[in-house]
């Protein structure tokens, strides 16, 4: 019973050992994910801002210093977006499989 417990407790010792890093802090301020949202909502109607909106909010989330500075994920934005609809529906089929 001892052992078992020491081999439990071991992965909790290693991780105040080796902390995990934090990640870089995020790199797209809420000013350009206003503009971005805007500039999508334009091309593609206001039915699809709240699902823009939630789009653009994770990738930014996600976004760090490594990937590049606002005008890259700004365009990073533009260019990634999937057009709502049949398509969107295609990709979200096609990435939830596993």
């Amino acid at each position: 019973m001892k052992k078992i417990m020491i081999l439990l407790m071991l992965p909790i010792l290693v991780s105040f050992i080796y902390p995990v890093k934090k990640s870089e802090k995020m790199m797209a301020n809420v000013l350009n994910i206003d503009n971005i949202v805007k500039t999508l909502t334009d091309k593609y109607g206001v039915l699809y801002k709240d699902k823009i909106e939630k789009g653009v909010t994770q990738a930014a989330a996600l976004w760090t210093d490594k990937d590049g500075d606002d005008k890259v994920f700004e365009n990073f934005c533009y260019d990634n977006y999937v057009k709502p609809g049949a398509e969107q529906k295609a990709l979200f089929d096609r990435i939830s499989v596993n």
